[in-house]
């Protein structure tokens, strides 16, 4: 039996411009997150174009703090290369994997498997506590 709080999560381990990033599972999240670390961490070549967004992520506590941009990244997870766009945030976790990147990539969440399934590849999931809860507000 795991004894698995609340703030316990699946997460995927992306390849990102030649780095491995961890990726929270979160189909309570309405949008795909890059933290602004793993963004400063891409060669400088290679650093994608960041557009300008209107919109903010709020804390549990209510903090408010607005997203650095909006970006469309490649990324291979397992042996799946897929584009997505992502908001870039100043967050803990690398990045987050929200139900707008489930939904359009038509990935299945296999949670008594610990499996995310992409393009048909079953793709493990590791377990963790690095989450953190935030909501996402647009303004």
């Amino acid at each position: 039996m795991n004894n698995l709080g609340s703030d316990s999560g699946y997460f995927v381990t992306a390849t990102i411009l030649e780095n491995d990033v961890t990726m929270l599972v979160d189909s309570g999240a309405n949008v795909s997150i890059l933290s602004k670390e793993t963004v400063e961490n891409f060669p400088y070549a290679l650093k994608p174009e960041m557009f300008p967004v209107q919109t903010s992520l709020v804390s549990v506590t209510g903090e408010k703090s607005p997203f650095l941009g909006k970006t469309e990244i490649e990324m291979c997870i397992g042996n799946q290369k897929v584009v997505h766009s992502f908001l870039i945030a100043d967050i803990q976790q690398g990045g987050i994997l929200g139900i707008d990147f489930l939904i359009e990539k038509k990935c299945d969440l296999l949670l008594s498997k610990g499996q995310l399934v992409l393009k048909g590849e079953k793709i493990p999931c590791s377990l963790g506590t690095k989450m953190i809860k935030l909501q996402v507000v647009v303004e």
